[in-house]
């Protein structure tokens, strides 16, 4: 797979200003990143809610004794 040329990202960008409108392309662009932004933190801190809940069990224990 080979990265896109130049001009087929300016033409890529102008079907995406044609079909969306200039107003609401910021508002995808916002919606996208924080979708990413959830992704990546959701796939690194996918071995903390193991390590939160035995902390969470190990307190609970700890406040018994």
């Amino acid at each position: 797979m080979h990265t896109p040329s130049l001009m087929q990202l300016l033409l890529v960008l102008a079907l995406a200003v044609i079909f969306f409108g200039p107003r609401r392309l910021p508002e995808i662009g916002r919606s996208l990143g924080s979708a990413l932004r959830e992704f990546k933190e959701s796939f690194s801190s996918g071995a903390a809610p193991a390590e939160t809940e035995k902390t969470a069990q190990d307190e609970a224990d700890a406040a018994g004794r």
